[in-house]
Order: C-alpha cells, then structure tokens, then sequence
C-alpha cells in the first residue's frame, strides 16, 4: 500500500524518466512513440489547415500584412492576378529613425577605421526611393513563398526601405485567360506602381522561379518600363544542362509531348490541376520526398513546427491554371525553347527578342538545384548575345549569382538565403546602375570587421561566356535530339485531339470535375491525417500529452545510432534508385530521339546547332574618346580605375555615387544622365582602353581640375580598403599623362 502511494505521487513524466533510465531499450522506445505521436498530431493539424483554407479559398501565405491595389477580375479582360502593396508593421516615421541611426553609425564606425576621407551620401528623400515588385511562381502552388516568414525576400525589401508591392494571384483561373492576358495585367500593375511613385526610379522587378522567365518576357516587350529586373531559379534554357545530371529535361519528350497535359486538362474539365506540377516535382528527387524529408521532421520532432506548417500551407495550396496557359508553356517554353530562340509571339505576331532587355539583370541560381540548374538558368545569355562585347554594345549590365548547394525551394525559403543572398541582391539594386555594361559575377563575402559593421561584402568581378560555359554544360549537340521532339508532341497532340479527346470530354462535366480533383492522390493523403478521419483523434489527444511530459532519447544511445545508420541506408538505396531511373530514362531519350529514323520520319524546321555568329565590338565614331570635358572624363577615370583589377565593389559603386552627389560639377547632372555618362565612357574604354586613358589630356585642361581628378581617383581606388597594384599603375599613368608631378 505504502509503495502504490509512493509510486502515484510521481508525475508522468517522473514516472517515464523512471521507467527509460532501467535501459537504452525503454529509453528509445518511450521517445519514439512520443516522437509518433508529435508528428502524427502536427500532420492532423496539417491536414486541417488544408481543408480550412480551402474554405476560406485559400489565401495566400504572407506573415506581412497586404492591401489589394488593383484586382484584375475586374478588369476588361480579367485574370486571377492582383496587385497588392505590403504595410510594414512598425510606423513609417519608426522605420525611417531606425534606419538613420544606423546609417549614421555605420559611417561613424568606418571613419574611425579607414584611412580615407568618408564622403556621406546624399540624404535620402522617402519619394524617390526605388519601389520593389515581386511575383511569385505560378506553377503549383499559390502565392507567398516570397514572404512567408520575416527573414524573406519582402522582409529584406522592407529592411533596405523599399517601398514593396506583390502580385498575388487566386486560385481559380478567369474562364478563357491566357498568359498574354496575364502579361497585360501585369504591366498594368507595373504602370499603378509607377503612377504612385512619380518621383523614384522606375521599380525594380523580382520573379521567382517560373515568374522569371514571365518577367523577362515582359522586359523584352517592354524594355522602359522597369528598372532591374531580377531572375531567381528562373528557367530560360530549357534544353540545357549537363548529361547524365539533369534529367528532368526529359521527362516530356519520355511521356510523348504535351498530349498528356491536355488529357488532364480534360479531366479538370478545361483546367489544369496544379497538384499535378507538384507531384511532378515530389518525383524528382523522391529519397527527399518520401523518407529524408519526413525523417528530418520525425528527428526535429521538438522544434520548427511553424515554419513546417507555414511551407506546407504553400506547398499544397494546388492552384488552377487554365488549359490554354498550361499548354502555352509546355508548348512554346518546355517542348519548343521558343524565349531563348527568339520565336515566341503571342497573337499580335511579334516575336520576343531577349536581346531587347534594357535595364541590368540579375540572375541568381544553384548548382545544386535540380528543378532549374544554373545552365537554364544561364546559358540563354550566350545565345542571345553571342558575345561580352555585344553585350557591351547594347549597354546591358548582366549580373549573376551563385550559390554551390542549395536545392531549388531553398532559394526561395531558406533563412540563410534570404540575409545573405537576397538581401545582398536587394541592397545592390541601385547600384547596379552604375556598372559598366558587361557580364558579372555578384560574389558575397564575409566582411572585414576591422573596416565595415555590415556582415558581408560585394563585389562584381568581370566573367566571359566561357565562365558560363564552364559550369558543366553539355554543349549544343547534346540538344540535337531535342529538335525531334518538336514534331513527335504536335503529332501526338493532334491524335489525342482527334480520337480520344471526344471520349474524355463527354465523360467530364462540371459535376463531376471537382470530384476528380479532390481524389487527387496529394489531396486523398490529406483526408488520411485530418481530422475528417476519427482515428486521428488519438494522435491529437496523444501528442499534446507526449509534448508535456517528454523524454529524449540521448544521442549516444545504441538504438538512435542504430536507427541512424538505417535511415542513411535507406537514403542510399532510393538515391541509387533514382539515379538507376534517370539513367534509364535519359537513355531512353537518346535511343528514341537520337535515333536518324526518328529524326528522319519528324523533321524539324531546324536540325542543327543552335549558333549565332560573334558580333565584332566596333564603334562607328573612332573620335568619341576625345569628346566631352571634366565631367565625361573624371567619370570615365573613376570606371577605369575601378574595373581595371576586373572587379567591381560596392564601396566603388558607392564611391563614385558619392562624387556625383556632392563634387559641384556633378551633383547638378541628374542621376538617369550620370548612368547615361557611365555606360559612355565605359564603352571608350572597352574599345580601347590605353587609347582613352591617353586621350584624358584633351578632356581636362586645367591643372586644378586635372589634381582634382587624379583626387577623385584616388578616393575610387581607396574605397574597398587595398589598393590593388594595377590601380596604383593606373593612377601613375594618369598622373604622367596630366604631367602631375
């Protein structure tokens, strides 16, 4: 009797710590069940959430909060797109001091630490500060990757003191929109945006994923309407890649074509399913999918249940596309790589030329990402412009970004992503103005703490194609055997079209397409682990009595080390699957499209590589470098001095902006004519360099204004705290040409 009231005074979890401390065994066991029943009951509240967005019809996932703008569902030709404008959580005027003081403490801190003069930027009027849109993907999902949490791409655009704007997009398509209806919203959008910003720079764009190349369409069509346009994970090349990695190119040439899509399109009864997309996603790498992902979860069972419920709200949020849109894109991006060819047009005629984007690009992507590796991401760029000096002609400024290991959704929700990379990226959108037209790489880098208080540095070094080329592709003739699959998928098409269409379509109706699409095998798991089934209450009583009363299992425990080793096993088999699967597949891809009798029976009207002739970087003008006066020639001084090591810092950008804020001849031009100066110079000097450094004697007459001048230079060079030896030779050479002794 004595024992059973000892024994009742424990409490639970006493009593559990009790029972595990006898054995490793019991130690184990107890937090595995506890761990089953953490995870079963946080899936209950997954599928829950699920079903209750539905109701609520599916509201994007934003943690800021959002007034709609423009609705274009009322528009004359609607679409499901709607311009919103994020409103920050602290007070504008909180904000505004915030931000003063730390830029005040910033230079403080740097005047203290460097040698050189610190010249303080301009101050900065809230109406011309540069807007920032984005766009989310439409490819699945519903909108809010982009700020689904503070450390986002919205939360680091309001941190730098934009103003921000996010087109969101509803879940069911206008009947009959199509994506050139969307493009039309969208620069209707871009128009408000600048309608309400009359004062500040045209906005900066920023699409995600599938919005990039949407954005880059429009930026073509409509070259000065935006101001930097940036690409994340966004596919452009879609033939490209390395062999025998990205195999994912394939699978529709593997499935026939695009007949398929507008089978399933049938069964939505003329719209697509976007858990189709996402099931096609899941598959591309299903160790992930099916066991890593989950025994990731099952391993953090304690923690990060937030972030997991927030992604897995967007994850499965499975919005509608109309079949028109659906297969405008497998067709002409996908199947034809139409963008990158210059023969996409919408129903006007005109064809998109990328060749006639204007404002600078920025282009960030990951080599571990196998939805949209860094060659779609980046190879268009070579064959576009065939050349860096025809870049250079067209006063283009193209940045891109790498990163070395992170998959494609991490780029988007990835907390270290966010404040390092895309802020790196947000804080640079003013400045990549001032760059000399070429091709760059954005290196980020941890900041000397000596020299600066921020957390990183950037830098833009100078590449060629060949650096592009250089990262793994397989060439022109590894596309080859796409050109066939051109031809196989219009055939393909017209047949599904002609014969079993009719049958499909008289099978669908409207009563009974919404059935099909909720026994979808994503959604029909969801009814599994929501509260719809009477099973899972236990998990909900269970789970909340696990989190209370916890016992963990250490990790020098035999069985957890056990379990390990099994789960990295496990791993192992499916990754040798799934590589033996895309071996296969990409094989036979090659067999069926390689194949001469294959390409001979669907001839292509172009068969060949795919190659445009290097342009020659020729000016008309030889005596251009002899034109202009101190203006033309400080600035073109300031350039030469910064680009000549092949780099270009920020605290370079930063200094040149600086002498055209407050040097008196410069701070009356107004900024659009410095960058039209910049680009001027920068292409004296890209054709000859050593002829316009030597012709600075004709610009700057004057000694004062010529020691002025070599001032200006010298505060460039000093900036980003070395002097490299090239701009010390640099700086001699000027000084002799000007005989400064």
């Amino acid at each position: 009797m004595t024992n059973q009231i000892s024994f009742d005074m424990f409490s639970l979890k006493d009593q559990l710590e009790t029972l595990s401390s006898f054995h490793p065994f019991y130690e184990y066991t107890i937090d595995r069940l506890q761990r089953v029943s953490i995870i079963g009951n946080l899936l209950r509240r997954q599928s829950s959430l699920f079903f209750k967005d539905i109701e609520k019809g599916q509201p994007p996932v934003i943690s800021f909060n959002y007034e709609i703008i423009m609705d274009a569902r009322k528009f004359d030709k609607p679409v499901n797109y709607a311009l919103t404008k994020i409103i920050e959580r602290r007070s504008d005027e909180k904000r505004r001091k915030e931000e003063k003081e730390k830029k005040e403490r910033d230079l403080r801190t740097l005047a203290d630490r460097r040698n050189v003069e610190i010249t303080p930027l301009a101050a900065s009027d809230e109406t011309k500060i540069r807007p920032i849109i984005i766009i989310d993907p439409r490819s699945g999902g519903g909108p809010g990757i982009a700020g689904s949490k503070k450390n986002s791409e919205i939360g680091m655009a309001l941190q730098a003191g934009h103003p921000v704007y996010y087109i969101i997009f509803f879940p069911e398509p206008e009947k009959g929109q199509t994506l050139e209806d969307v493009k039309n919203a969208e620069i209707k959008f871009i128009e408000e945006v600048i309608r309400l910003h009359p004062n500040a720079p045209r906005p900066s764009v920023i699409g995600n994923s599938q919005a990039g190349w949407a954005l880059a369409m429009l930026g073509a069509e409509e070259p000065d309407l935006m101001g930097p346009l940036i690409l994340n994970g966004s596919p452009i090349s879609y033939w490209a890649g390395v062999e025998g990695k990205h195999v994912m190119r394939y699978r529709t040439g593997i499935m026939g074509g695009c007949w398929y899509v507008s089978f399933l399109s049938d069964l939505g009864n003329g719209y697509f399913d976007g858990a189709h997309l996402i099931s096609g996603y899941e598959a591309v790498d299903p160790a992930n999918t099916f066991f890593r992902h989950p025994y990731r979860l099952f391993s953090n069972a304690d923690k990060g249940h937030g972030n997991y419920l927030n992604f897995e709200r967007w994850w499965n949020s499975y919005y509608m596309m109309t079949e028109e849109e659906v297969n405008f894109i497998i067709n002409k991006l996908f199947i034809e790589n139409s963008l990158e060819k210059g023969e996409l047009g919408f129903k006007d005629g005109k064809k998109i030329d990328l060749k006639d984007l204007r404002d600078p690009l920025v282009l960030f992507s990951s080599d571990a990402d196998n939805i949209t590796p860094p060659q779609q991401a980046l190879n268009w760029i070579v064959k576009v412009w065939g050349s860096v000096d025809e870049i250079k002609k067209e006063n283009q400024v193209i940045v891109y970004l790498l990163h070395d290991n992170i998959r494609h959704m991490g780029i988007f929700v990835s907390d270290r992503i966010a404040i390092k990379e895309h802020k790196g990226i947000i804080e640079s959108v003013d400045k990549l103005g001032y760059l000399s037209p070429g091709l760059y790489e954005m290196i980020i880098e941890k900041s000397d703490p000596r020299y600066s208080e921020k957390e990183y540095d950037i830098r833009f070094e100078e590449r060629t194609f060949e650096d592009i080329k250089d990262l793994g592709d397989s060439g022109d003739d590894d596309e080859l055997s796409f050109y066939p699959v051109v031809s196989v998928s219009w055939w393909n098409d017209r047949l599904y079209i002609r014969t079993l269409r009719p049958l499909v379509r008289a099978m669908v109706n409207k009563w009974n397409a919404p059935f099909i699409k909720m026994n979808h095998p994503q959604r029909i798991v969801r009814y599994v682990f929501s509260d719809i089934n009477p099973l899972m209450y236990l998990f909900k009583v269970t789970g909340k009595l696990s989190h209370r009363n916890r016992v963990q299992a250490t990790r020098e425990n035999p069985f957890v080390i056990c379990e390990e080793k099994l789960a990295d096993f496990i791993g192992d088999c499916l990754d040798f699957q799934r590589d033996l699967r895309d071996k296969y597949q990409e094989q036979l891809f090659r067999q069926i499209y390689g194949n001469p009798f294959v390409r001979a029976m669907f001839p292509s009207t172009s068969d060949e590589k795919i190659k445009k002739e290097t342009s020659s970087f020729q000016s008309a003008d030889r005596f251009k470098k002899y034109r202009g006066g101190f203006e033309e020639a400080v600035i073109r001084m300031m350039v030469a001095v910064a680009l000549v090591d092949k780099s270009f810092s920020e605290y370079e950008i930063n200094a040149i902006i600086a002498a055209a804020n407050t040097h008196p001849k410069l701070k009356i031009i107004d900024d659009k004519k410095i960058k039209t100066i910049i680009h001027q110079q920068s292409s004296v000097l890209n054709q000859d360099f050593k002829g316009g450094i030597e012709s600075l004697e004709y610009l700057i007459k004057n000694q004062e204004e010529r020691l002025e001048a070599v001032e200006m230079m010298k505060k460039v060079a000093a900036s980003d705290f070395d002097t490299s030896s090239e701009e010390d030779k640099l700086i001699i050479e000027v000084m002799e040409i000007f005989d400064i002794i």
